[in-house]
């Protein structure tokens, strides 16, 4: 009789943990970000230091090739989205976490000044044929954890030593 008890009330406890209703966040979500970033070269043009897209008309020297990536970082952070109490835990049921991808930007500026300062070392004082490309890269994780797509710049171009007339 003692037995028959406890299963009924452990039976009961099932039922109303069950039957409980927990409001929680979506698991899986993309939030809408908006972003517009200018370059500015007035920096490097205050330097007398060339950045252009298109070709060098006047007279030069080449340099070499530019072409360098930069990827962001990311963070995976567990969020607590909903605690499981005592008796929920004694029924086998634990706490329920939301796992979100915290990427950092990649900053163009930081873009802008990793190329001038290559092709400063490399003895130019102009990139011409200038791109950068956006592209991400995949990331596959363990079982249970989200996948990330990570941001990633692509720059190229063409280093030169622009031969300056002097007044």
């Amino acid at each position: 009789m003692k037995k028959m008890m406890t299963i009924m009330i452990f039976m009961i406890v099932i039922i109303m943990v069950g039957c409980t209703s927990v409001t929680q966040t979506p698991l899986f979500y993309i939030e809408r970000i908006k972003t517009a970033q200018g370059i500015d070269f007035t920096k490097y043009s205050e330097k007398e230091f060339l950045i252009t897209p298109e070709k060098y008309l006047d007279d030069y020297e080449s340099i070499g090739l530019l072409n360098f990536s930069i990827s962001s970082g990311a963070v995976l952070e567990k969020i607590l989205v909903s605690k499981a109490d005592e008796m929920a835990k004694k029924a086998g049921i634990t706490d329920l976490y939301h796992y979100k991808w915290n990427i950092e930007e990649i900053n163009y500026k930081e873009i802008l000044d990793f190329a001038y300062n290559i092709s400063i070392e490399m003895g130019g004082n102009a990139i011409t044929n200038f791109e950068i490309n956006y592209d991400v890269q995949h990331y596959n994780n363990a079982d249970g954890y989200p996948s990330v797509l990570i941001p990633k710049i692509n720059v190229t171009g063409f280093v030169i030593k622009r031969k300056i007339p002097n007044p």
